[in-house]
Order: structure tokens, then C-alpha cells, then sequence
């Protein structure tokens, strides 16, 4: 096969070759990670002047989003494949504009490679103008970044919580019988339901010390900002694994030194796969029983 028969997916970051692949419009159905994503000859990459984006909210004309997944543990579970695949196929339009680039990173361990992701949406380069961040135990939709790109500040989370709140009978998969916390807090304290629910009522956002990363948005001129490493697992915070600062609360300390604030929308409420109640039982997606607090 000559090298103009080879494509290039920009999700995967690998050449197909062999059968070539469904080309439609510049996109691609890459088997490797069952998504669609950007083809082109090797030296020849499609043009994507000819490409317009669909009818929408026009936050999306003036930027470039660097969209990274990051393999949170050892699974790539039923709930975020079906959530990734959807998303995929309605960012597809905003790939082959410009607008939108999708990375995925898997090597361990986790601070690397947020590190590396921020890295590569930093390089001026890339011309990236945003970061999203998301991981593979999390909900994703095209109208969460939308919606974060509305808000118009330098870092931005979508409110989720330490376990799942959206599975239901129908689907077949349990119920939580008691809320989980939300992965965000302000001195200290959890940024609790009904503070939410207020906030998301009037569409305001809620100023926080720091969030999780997994649905994460933040311009690239604030990760230049930050500086590299831009997430570490600090163990110098204390001496045990409880006292230890995360990686995602290194990021927002360095966030809060560069004087910007953190920011928390409460109407972006993706669901989080990593935990869920089974009966009596707490469990992990792997089935196994774990502890977490509770509101």
C-alpha cells in the first residue's frame, strides 16, 4: 500500500492501512479505540477551510480545544464507552472544522500524564486556545464543554460527585441509596447539595479551592502560567496516604498562586462511573467493595 493510502488518525495517533477506511467528509471510523477521528493521506493532511460548523452557540468560532481523555485505572468500562462513542460522533463537525482535537493518554502514572496532556495543549505551537480535561470513569457531551466555554474564565469545572447519580432501574444497574460528596471544596468543606442546586437555579458559578480534573476545562495561556510539572502528587504534605495533596489540588494551588480563581458550574453535572452502591455494598467498577464518605 502507498503511503497516500495510509490514513492518520488524530485519536488514536496511529496510520491505518490495509483496508482503507470509510472516509466522509475528512473523518475516519478508527477501530483501534472505536471512535471517529481526523484522516488524511501521511503528506497530506485534509484541508479543513471547506468545513463549517454546525448551527450552534457561537462560542466556538474563536477557539481551538484541546480535548484529552485520561485513562483513569485499569478499565475502560460499559457506561464510558457508550458516553465516549456519542461524544465522538457529535464533536465529528467540530474535529473537521479546527476546533476540536481529540488526545487520549495511558501511560501511568496519573500526575505524568495529566502533566503531559497540559503540556501538549500549552505548546503555542498546537494553537490551542483551551484544555478540556475528562477521564475514562466520567460522562462526557459535546454541550458540557460548550457550556464551560460559555462561562468565559480561565478554569472551570463541571460539578460531579465521588460516585455515580445517574444510573437507574431501567438500564439495569443500581440505584445509590444515599448521595456521594461533590469532588469540589471551599475551605475545606465540601461544596454541599443544596449550595448547588441554589447556584444552578440563578446559573451562577461557585468559586472553589479546587475541584477534581475530570471534567475540566482551562485555557491554555493559564497553563503556560502554571508551568510544568502541572500535576504532582505531592507526598511532602504529610506523612500518610490520607495526608498526601493530589494531583488535581497541586494543580489548583498553582492555579490560585497565578491569581486566577476556580471555578465550579453547577449546572454541568456529568455523572461519575468510579463508585456505585450495589445493595448494602459500596463497590468500584471492578466489583470491588470499597469505603468513601458521604454527604
Amino acid at each position: 500500500m502507498s503511503e497516500q493510502e495510509k490514513y492518520y488518525c488524530n485519536f488514536c495517533k496511529g496510520f491505518h492501512s490495509g483496508t482503507a477506511p470509510i472516509i466522509i467528509e475528512g473523518l475516519h471510523y478508527c477501530e483501534a479505540w472505536g471512535n471517529i477521528g481526523r484522516a488524511g493521506p501521511v503528506k497530506a493532511q485534509t484541508p479543513f477551510a471547506c468545513h463549517s460548523l454546525p448551527e450552534g452557540p457561537n462560542v466556538w468560532n474563536d477557539v481551538r480545544v484541546m480535548v484529552a481523555a485520561v485513562h483513569y485505572g485499569d478499565f475502560m468500562h460499559t457506561p464510558h464507552a457508550k458516553s465516549i462513542m456519542t461524544f465522538t460522533q457529535k464533536t465529528a463537525e467540530y474535529v473537521a472544522a479546527n476546533r476540536l482535537e481529540h488526545f487520549m493518554e495511558t501511560s501511568q502514572p496519573l500526575d505524568f500524564q495529566r502533566s503531559k496532556l497540559a503540556w501538549i495543549a500549552a505548546k503555542p505551537e498546537n494553537e490551542f486556545t483551551h484544555l478540556f480535561m475528562y477521564d475514562t470513569d466520567m460522562e462526557v457531551k459535546l454541550e458540557y464543554i460548550t457550556k464551560l466555554l460559555q462561562r468565559d474564565v480561565a478554569c472551570v469545572s463541571g460539578t460531579y460527585f465521588m460516585g455515580a447519580h445517574k444510573l437507574n432501574e431501567e438500564s439495569g444497574a443500581p440505584v445509590p441509596t444515599r448521595p456521594f460528596p461533590c469532588v469540589a471544596a471551599k475551605d475545606n468543606e465540601y461544596i454541599y447539595r443544596a449550595q448547588i442546586a441554589a447556584a444552578a437555579e440563578k446559573d451562577e458559578l461557585i468559586e472553589v479551592d479546587g475541584s477534581g480534573a475530570g471534567c475540566l476545562l482551562v485555557r491554555t495561556d493559564l497553563l503556560r502560567n502554571v508551568g510544568q510539572p502541572a500535576f504532582k502528587f505531592n507526598w511532602r504534605i504529610g506523612g500518610s496516604f490520607g495526608d498526601m495533596e493530589g494531583e488535581d489540588g497541586y494543580f489548583f494551588r498553582f492555579v490560585r498562586k497565578t491569581g486566577e480563581k476556580v471555578w465550579l458550574d453547577p449546572t454541568v453535572q456529568p455523572d461519575h462511573f468510579k463508585y456505585m452502591r450495589v445493595g448494602a455494598t459500596l463497590r468500584d467498577i471492578n466489583g470491588h467493595e470499597i469505603q468513601t464518605y458521604e454527604e
